[in-house]
């Protein structure tokens, strides 16, 4: 193993300047595990909550209403398990609806359950939304959309100080995603706060000889010079 943290030294500082991001790289390469590392640091250090949601399971999602609720879902369903103090009586039920009798799930079920856990957590709050480009179409405007409004309204209303979208796309691929499909993102597009696109870069030389150094100190294996070059 290697420090995760150490193939994406940007995250720290973004976190602490409060900007949203996304982070990409092919499957299998660490991101997963470099973000839960970040949530147990930050989580550690008291100042700040993190919380690490992988959307994975809506997939196949095309309605936008059903998808904001999934998204909610799992939102609550992380906070009380990675964050239990914060939950000390109750199941997170208490988190109201905030629109009143004109609630529309596809349009604020996210922008809601991020706001209120961030007046519950009362401190700088982070989210990890892993595999966020599993999502496609009007399901991907809706959040999109739902985070832009959060953002633009943050001094206002309680939301998190610092989002990332983590997965295999960057920017401009969550853009080409929408396009085929006629949907705008109109005037005022979320990817307007996105301030940065991280790439998760591949192991360096030496990094490739600590691993194969650690398992040769493990299990007494020898590994050529040579070979660890190849």
């Amino acid at each position: 193993m290697l420090p995760a943290l150490d193939r994406l030294p940007q995250l720290r500082r973004l976190v602490e300047d409060r900007e949203y991001f996304v982070v990409h790289a092919p499957r299998q390469t660490g991101k997963t595990t470099a973000l839960q590392a970040l949530v147990r640091e930050i989580n550690a250090g008291g100042d700040a909550v993190a919380l690490y949601c992988t959307l994975e399971t809506l997939q196949d999602a095309t309605d936008p209403a059903a998808a904001m609720e999934g998204i909610r879902s799992l939102l609550l369903y992380n906070a009380r398990n990675t964050l239990p103090s914060f939950f000390p009586e109750e199941d997170g039920s208490s988190l109201v609806r905030e629109d009143g009798p004109t609630y529309d799930p596809g349009t604020v079920a996210v922008r809601e359950t991020l706001a209120s856990l961030s007046r519950r957590f009362g401190k700088p709050f982070v989210v990890f939304f892993d595999e966020a480009d599993c999502l496609f179409g009007r399901v991907l405007v809706s959040f999109l959309r739902q985070l832009r409004d959060g953002y633009v309204s943050r001094r206002e209303v309680p939301f998190p100080a610092s989002i990332a979208l983590v997965g295999m796309l960057d920017v401009r691929d969550y853009k080409a995603q929408i396009r085929p499909d006629g949907e705008s993102l109109g005037r005022i597009s979320p990817f307007n706060i996105i301030t940065e696109d991280l790439l998760l870069r591949n192991f360096t030389p030496e990094e490739v000889a600590s691993l194969y150094a650690q398992h040769t100190e493990a299990t007494g294996q020898v590994f050529e010079p040579d070979a660890v070059a190849a």
